[in-house]
């Protein structure tokens, strides 16, 4: 975003002419701070800016923590899976056979 004009709200009118409209940084309801760290570099940001240019940087986020997520939960699923295959071999192990279950 640029100090003098908001990318978002400027347009051009129907002579084409370009429509500078000001930002009103602080007194606007898109103007927000975020903090942390940025997914792509790892650096650490606190800065204010456009909540339309943080956009790009929050959905690379989203999108990392939607893969952690995945793999936390193919994870859960394998060792879920593991468990069931022990529990079978018990329960259908020789120890069960001598007491007559199958």
């Amino acid at each position: 975003m640029s100090d003098s004009f908001c990318d978002r709200l400027s347009y051009h009118d129907k002579k084409d002419r370009f429509i500078a409209v000001a930002c009103k940084k602080h007194a606007c309801d898109r103007y927000q701070m975020i903090e942390g760290r940025n997914p792509q570099t790892g650096e650490t940001i606190a800065h204010w800016d456009c909540a339309y240019n943080w956009t790009n940087m929050l959905l690379v986020e989203n999108s990392q923590r939607q893969l952690e997520t995945a793999a936390a939960v193919t994870e859960l699923k394998n060792e879920t899976v593991g468990g069931q295959v022990e529990i079978v071999k018990f329960l259908t192990g020789p120890a069960n056979m001598q007491l007559g279950h199958k």
